[in-house]
């Protein structure tokens, strides 16, 4: 077990900036998760409104979708501050992703699901809304974990 702990590197559990975390930190890295939640959002509806109208096939928006979100999401670390608790408020971005991810592949046919609905649908094979609860669901917690955990003191966590 000591030569498991002695291999990771020492930013993943002591990272950032250990001076006090400020309001004016606090309130930026508020700020940073609204922007990528709203890029997000705006990003995955461009993906997914095409999709749904027949425009692209479902093959094409998922493709695209998984090829970028990670490395958009990634180069927007930089607006986050370098205080230890930006990691927590980064991290609420995959979270969210987490769980609409788990609406769409366990809402069925539930009106007010419509909208984790069509992600199901643009990001699945076969538009079978489970598909949501596969790969991508793997893929979104894999970042929430990495951006938890690895965050950007490690080259590990930028890479994973």
């Amino acid at each position: 077990l000591h030569t498991f702990f002695a291999t990771i590197p020492d930013g993943v559990f002591f990272s950032g900036s250990f001076d006090p975390y400020s309001p004016l930190l606090i309130y930026r890295d508020i700020a940073s998760t609204m922007a990528c939640l709203l890029g997000a959002t705006i990003f995955v509806k461009a993906i997914t409104t095409p999709a749904k109208l027949g425009k692209i096939e479902s093959r094409d928006s998922r493709k695209i979708i998984h090829t970028l979100s990670a490395p958009l999401f990634i180069l927007l670390w930089p607006m986050f501050s370098n205080a230890y608790g930006a990691r927590v408020f980064a991290s609420i971005i995959p979270l969210l992703n987490v769980l609409r991810l788990f609406l769409a592949g366990t809402s069925g046919s539930k009106q007010w699901m419509r909208s984790e609905s069509e992600l199901a649908g643009a990001i699945s094979r076969s538009g079978d809304a489970k598909e949501a609860l596969g790969g991508p669901f793997i893929y979104v917690l894999i970042l929430l974990f990495s951006t938890l955990f690895f965050w950007t003191d490690s080259y590990i966590g930028v890479v994973s």
